[in-house]
């Protein structure tokens, strides 16, 4: 793991008051997959050139407080559930 990764998964420059427990609820392995995952959209993002796309679409955004519950609802949405 990189120092990056290790600091942001241990929360050493976080403001925030968590007790280890709280902090530590997501797995190294779940925090990874995450990060890739990520990683890989915005591969994504840049690769077929829809930066501009993907700025104009967090604008319209913005207000979105929680964008988990968002992308669930926008894949049931596209499988038709």
């Amino acid at each position: 793991m990189t120092y990056t990764e290790n600091t942001c998964f241990n929360g050493n420059n976080s403001t925030e008051q968590t007790t280890p427990t709280a902090r530590n609820a997501v797995t190294l392995k779940e925090f990874l997959i995450e990060k890739n995952a990520k990683n890989m959209a915005y591969a994504f993002i840049l690769e077929f050139d829809l930066l501009d796309d993907f700025i104009e679409f967090c604008n319209a955004n913005a207000d979105i407080q929680d964008v988990y519950n968002y992308c669930i609802t926008v894949l049931l949405d596209k499988a038709n559930l």
